[in-house]
């Protein structure tokens, strides 16, 4: 179990993800995530198809200007009380995309266990959203015209952007006892810091243990994880090669346009995850077709 998965859950972290946000979260989160990146999505399963930049030549979209804000903008929202295993399974997740291998989750869990704690509400520690304006980034589009091999690789599924990325340093644990109190951490001389602290280093990556100001538990790395996407679709005319943005007007003279919403993938009640599959893997998949 992770949080929540269900897009109509009422689960507060959920909620401020996909309601005041539109991120797509993904299934195993990667340090590599980055703006304008390209997607096709088929049956609700995406693979990366690379960068904008790399179907046009030069980089038309090296002068976009990239904005960064913290998606908490007063205090954290957390996550319901979760059990054990999920905190784990989140802090595991974060191990494992610093790290390149399986995140400790067992072990992880087994730690948090000694605390005395029984459930937990999980929040992102230092999260902030990256994003570009696609209304510039369709200025930028203006008279390009992609390849007709890339219409014919697109042919059968949707085609995304990628225009804001959810990245934060680490997974934040608010442990509680079977009282639903509050746990200390640092009791017992910070014996469970440590104990999180030597399962953690067992994956060979450079991560802090630490208390933060509110009690939560914080496992963190050197770099931001990326945990989620905002999208737009790309509409490519088959027969000149334009792409336009769905949602973004023709008319791109008015100063003031409003940005398109950012899609969901997949159904309105189905999971808040995309997985992301290997291009060998849909493209099997279609010939089975």
């Amino acid at each position: 179990m992770k949080l929540p998965t269900r897009r109509n859950s009422r689960d507060p972290l959920v909620k401020a993800l996909l309601g005041d946000f539109k991120f797509n979260l993904l299934a195993a989160p990667r340090t590599d995530l980055s703006l304008l990146t390209v997607y096709w999505e088929r049956d609700g399963r995406i693979i990366e198809a690379g960068k904008l930049a790399d179907f046009f030549d030069g980089d038309p979209f090296a002068d976009i200007d990239v904005s960064e804000g913290s998606i908490f903008l007063q205090r954290k929202t957390y996550s319901r009380a979760l059990d054990l295993d999920t905190g784990a399974r989140l802090g595991g997740m974060l191990v494992a995309a610093l790290s390149g291998g399986e995140g400790p989750s067992a072990e992880l869990e087994a730690s948090l266990k000694k605390t005395g704690a029984s459930s937990t509400n999980v929040t992102f520690e230092d999260a902030v959203r990256r994003s570009v304006s696609s209304i510039n980034v369709q200025r930028a589009l203006l008279d390009l015209k992609v390849d007709q091999a890339l219409i014919d690789v697109f042919g059968k599924g949707s085609v995304y952007l990628v225009i804001a990325t959810l990245h934060a340093k680490g997974i934040a644990l608010l442990l509680r006892d079977e009282s639903n109190d509050k746990i200390d951490v640092e009791a017992e001389g910070g014996a469970v810091l440590q104990e999180v602290a030597e399962v953690t280093a067992e994956a060979n990556v450079n991560l802090g243990i630490s208390k933060s100001e509110t009690g939560d538990l914080v496992i963190s790395g050197d770099e931001p994880v990326g945990f989620g996407v905002e999208l737009v679709e790309l509409n490519i005319d088959r027969d000149d090669g334009i792409v336009r943005i769905k949602g973004v007007p023709k008319a791109l003279d008015i100063r003031a346009l409003p940005e398109p919403e950012p899609e969901l993938i997949g159904a309105a009640t189905g999971s808040i995850y995309i997985e992301e599959a290997s291009e060998a893997e849909l493209l099997s998949e279609e010939k089975a077709d």
